[in-house]
């Protein structure tokens, strides 16, 4: 009798926790997710935010999107490429080339010279947003989706929102 209760106790302890886990946030966004809203706000939160006084207001008055302040600019953030891009212009002290490389891939929509570029030439431990990156660039880790010709890709570009 005790014995079955005790196995009981253990089922009801082992599988009770398995049974109502959420479901978890990806760990990275792909390397070819760059330009992907999805990923970006389904993937891990960005360790390094950067609100402004005015961001609150402005997300309202633009329906809720993300905004991040640097030098009284306020930049859109929609994606993984919009995140690095207001991260270089902040911090372009921690990166080891000109961060005006980025802007420039940015604006050619490449997110493997995206990725490639923030993974090379980042000086710190840490990636303040993380992606999956292939070491080899002939082999990537997940091959980019194929191109759905109903949604055309849209590279977005970035205007500053607001400037003070």
């Amino acid at each position: 009798m005790i014995r079955s209760i005790l196995i009981l106790l253990l089922a009801f302890i082992l599988l009770y926790p398995s049974s109502g886990q959420k479901k978890r946030r990806p760990r990275k966004v792909p390397w070819h997710s760059w330009y992907d809203s999805t990923s970006f706000f389904q993937g891990p939160k960005p360790i390094i935010e950067g609100f402004g006084p005015l961001s609150d207001s402005i997300s309202q008055v633009y329906g809720g999107v993300v905004v991040f302040e640097h030098d009284r600019r306020y930049f859109r953030i929609n994606c993984l490429a919009d995140y690095y891009f207001w991260f270089t212009k902040k911090y372009r002290y921690l990166f080891r080339k000109d961060v005006a490389i980025y802007e420039q891939i940015y604006f050619t929509g490449d997110s493997f010279g995206l990725a490639r570029f923030i993974k090379e030439n980042y000086k710190g431990r840490k990636l303040p947003a993380r992606f999956r990156y292939p070491y080899d660039p002939t082999i990537p880790i997940d091959p980019p989706p194929a191109q759905d010709p109903e949604r055309p890709v849209t590279i977005p570009h970035p205007r500053y929102i607001y400037d003070y």
